[in-house]
């Protein structure tokens, strides 16, 4: 490989990018033109984008809160009435709770 140790120097990088600096410019500017005139037509999505499959548990977790969030009237107004609630919403969907983790006192 000594003939490629002198191929790529900065001195040649810099001397082919102010060769081509009107070229570049051009290119950059054309294709910032094409965004700004392309990117207005496109319509949105309804929907967000899925993660997950739609059976995936994370994914029916994640629709579950984002309905029960984006409702306007929330059942509870603390923490606990928060949990409670969404224990009783999970159970009502036949979701299992995960198993709680171990103790690490002694």
């Amino acid at each position: 490989l000594k003939w490629a140790q002198g191929f790529f120097k900065w001195e040649r990088f810099a001397f082919g990018l102010y060769k081509l600096r009107y070229v570049l410019i051009t290119l950059f500017a054309a294709m910032i033109i094409f965004a700004g005139i392309t990117l207005p037509k496109l319509e949105p999505d309804d929907e967000l984008p899925k993660l997950f499959p739609a059976e995936h548990n994370v994914q029916r977790f994640i629709e579950l809160t984002e309905d029960f969030f984006l409702s306007e009237d929330l059942p509870c107004a603390s923490y606990n009435e928060c949990v409670t609630h969404a224990g009783q919403v999970a159970d009502a969907f036949g979701l299992k709770p995960p198993p709680t983790p171990p103790s690490t006192t002694s």
